[in-house]
């Protein structure tokens, strides 16, 4: 019996490896890019990765060409816009041309904790260069408050561009002030949607509506038994430890709400190092989930309570000792670190567990996945990396990781899922069986049916 002193750690998803070195070129700056006559607007998709930008953005989407990124690894080659640090950078393409940039100058994952000093100082001294290149003194919108988080903008016009800058802190004082992202968003200039006239305006309250019927005309079924959503949007999180926060980004830009994985990670009070434990990030987002226009649905956690982690590990050990397998131990007191037990189960002796001893729950995570992806419904898929082989991990390779379930195979037998880390990892499959085994939780974001 365990004492009232014993608390899990709970699973946080999750951490990524760095990127291999590169051979530095000179910095890439964007504002070159940034003619008098606005040509840039005009650049096909097709033109777009010369062999200079080659070397510091790709393709988040290896077959569609709708979003080039630059990751901004702490070894990639530097990038800056008016002589200012880019911390990463997305390029988007409508109709096959380029349609905006949006460049981080600041956010708390791959630059960890900033003072509020620094961070005022930071956006005092991005404001004046703007202010100094744009010669447009720009106009700055009065707070907009999502979950309980003020989002602040500022925005500015000059030729044929238009640049609206927003940034975000958290914390009610200076004792537990946190600064958590800086973002610069560039987009041809419409003098019917001037910017600073909208920042100006009274922003009004009500959610966003998602639609559950705008989702199912998403879903594909091929000759050879793929049923899947299309259209998934790919983020590449990084380096950043915010798997939770790009699948939820990605599930929300899916549902026609762009919204970024820093304000996601914000709302989460995700750890920039360590990840987002699956409690805090359903909890954060619940609370979001009016503004965002979702409900959000708990189908599956593996691990809920000491007595839930109790009976997984009995139940192993009587599957490891007919199997003559290694049996685990919880200890008695202290903290207990999920990731550790997880460590600790033979992968053979696990998945045979998981298979025959929980075949109840087995079923119903298939039904689960088969109803929502027929009604063009994603799910947010918690694991645990290292417990059944896989092709194309890096940059994880064990762990605790949120992906997305985005179809299955029943000819197969296979499910068919996306991971976070940009082109590569769009479109994979897994077997039935060895999707049961690693998982750990299983979410979504379900849209509002029409009254």
């Amino acid at each position: 019996m365990l004492t009232l002193f014993c608390r899990i750690l709970p699973l946080l998803a999750c951490g990524v490896a760095a990127a291999a070195a590169v051979n530095a070129p000179d910095p890439a700056q964007l504002q070159s890019m940034l003619d008098d006559k606005g040509a840039v607007w005009s650049l096909p998709a097709d033109s777009f990765l010369t062999p200079d930008l080659r070397l510091f953005f790709r393709w988040l989407a290896a077959e569609k060409k709708e979003e080039a990124h630059y990751p901004g690894y702490g070894n990639s080659p530097k990038m800056t816009f008016l002589d200012l640090p880019v911390t990463e950078a997305n390029v988007r393409f409508k109709d096959g041309q380029l349609s905006s940039f949006t460049l981080s100058l600041y956010n708390r994952g791959d630059q960890g904790d900033a003072s509020e000093a620094r961070f005022v100082a930071l956006l005092t001294d991005i404001g004046t260069r703007i202010t100094t290149w744009s010669g447009d003194r720009g106009t700055e919108a009065r707070k907009t408050r999502i979950a309980g988080k003020d989002m602040l903008r500022r925005a500015w016009v000059t030729g044929p561009y238009a640049m609206v800058l927003t940034w975000s802190s958290s914390g009610q004082g200076k004792r537990d002030f946190r600064a958590e992202y800086i973002q610069l968003e560039i987009t041809p200039f419409d003098a019917r949607n001037d910017p600073r006239r909208m920042l100006a305006a009274p922003t009004g309250g009500k959610p966003v509506a998602v639609r559950a019927e705008s989702t199912i005309e998403k879903v594909l079924r091929k000759e050879n038994g793929d049923v899947y959503l299309d259209g998934m949007p790919m983020v590449d999180q990084g380096q950043k430890g915010y798997c939770a926060a790009a699948t939820t980004e990605r599930v929300l830009r899916f549902y026609g709400i762009d919204v970024s994985q820093h304000v996601i990670a914000q709302l989460a009070d995700s750890d920039a190092g360590r990840g987002t434990s699956s409690e805090l990030m359903l909890k954060m987002i619940k609370r979001a989930g009016v503004k965002f226009g979702v409900q959000v649905r708990e189908h599956y956690t593996a691990v809920g309570s000491m007595r839930d982690l109790e009976e997984m590990v009995n139940r192993y050990n009587r599957v490891a000792r007919k199997e003559k397998g290694n049996k685990v131990t919880l200890p008695s007191f202290g903290v207990i670190e999920l990731n550790l037990v997880y460590e600790s189960f033979d992968p053979a002796v696990y998945k045979k567990y998981r298979c025959e001893g929980e075949k109840v729950d087995f079923k119903r995570f298939l039904f689960d996945v088969r109803d929502h992806i027929d009604k063009g419904i994603p799910l947010c898929w918690g694991v645990y990396l290292g417990l059944a082989k896989e092709e194309k991990l890096l940059p994880q390779t064990t762990g605790a990781h949120m992906r997305l379930i985005i179809g299955y195979n029943d000819t197969t037998s296979e499910m068919i899922y996306s991971d976070s880390w940009g082109a590569g990892h769009e479109f994979k499959k897994m077997s039935y069986s060895d999707a049961w085994t690693i998982t750990t939780g299983l979410y979504s974001f379900d849209p509002r049916r029409q009254q």
